[in-house]
């Protein structure tokens, strides 16, 4: 059963139909189909890469004002800790001193935009993957 909190359905990753649907981001990334042991599969394809290329991280991710990452994001206190969140949020890691620097100067040139494009160019890096 869906929960909300700030009027944002919640669910738990069980409750969730499995396997996916085709074509959810889910099946797309190689997700398993229950039917053997060992059915994921890992390996790239161009589904995956047109998916995050033409308008998911956009629509569901970035631009989408209840998606958990961005609230954590515009609720940073500093242009840092915003940076912070999304490092957090994307590739739970914090960024070095270089990826902060770079992405200061973005925030300082770009405004909130530079977010957006952070998210985007976290969840399009190799660094980010479903399957490792």
């Amino acid at each position: 059963r869906a929960r909300t909190r700030n009027r944002v359905p919640l669910r738990r990753a069980a409750d969730l139909p499995s396997p996916a649907p085709t074509a959810h981001l889910l099946w797309l990334f190689g997700q398993s189909d229950r039917e053997q042991i060992e059915a994921a599969d890992d390996t790239a394809s161009v589904p995956q890469v047109l998916t995050l290329l033409n308008g998911f991280i956009d629509q569901r991710l970035a631009n989408n004002r209840t998606a958990a990452l961005m609230r954590s994001i515009r609720g940073a206190q500093n242009p840092a800790a915003a940076i912070d969140a999304a490092f957090l949020g994307v590739l739970n890691r914090r960024p070095n001193e270089a990826e902060l620097e770079l992405w200061l100067g973005d925030v300082d040139e770009l405004g909130e935009a530079a977010y957006v494009d952070l998210v985007w160019t976290l969840v399009n890096c190799h660094e980010f993957r479903f399957v490792r």
